[in-house]
């Protein structure tokens, strides 16, 4: 690792052991473009899957595009709590479980657990 690099990280771990969260505003934007990123390149996403993985539109959408975008739309429900430290683990297994669950449910549509 160059000189630039080890500087970057000891940024990195100095801002981690200070406590501190990025601003609720932050991650709105940073979710709000991550969604605008799977818009934007869905048809790039869809070919890449079917080159790579020989994935169907329909399966990637499925697989890929939708389930990101719900997890998005998860998390952005939620940006003020998961900004408070106390709170964003609990939180977050909320969360991940409606997640896991909704996977579930779409992987075996036959059933709902």
């Amino acid at each position: 690792m160059g000189t630039l690099e080890m500087d970057h990280l000891k940024n990195m771990r100095e801002y981690f052991r200070s406590g501190k969260t990025k601003e609720a505003s932050w991650r709105e934007s940073q979710l709000k473009g991550l969604r605008r990123f799977l818009v934007e390149k869905e048809n790039d996403i869809f070919m890449a899957l079917m080159q790579d993985l020989g994935k169907h539109r329909l399966e990637a959408f499925r697989d890929e595009v939708f389930l990101n975008s719900l997890h998005i739309y998860n998390f952005f429900k939620y940006v003020d709590i998961f900004s408070n430290p106390r709170n964003a683990f609990f939180l977050f297994c909320k969360v991940f479980y409606q997640m896991i669950r909704t996977h579930i449910y779409m992987v075996h549509e036959d059933k709902i657990i």
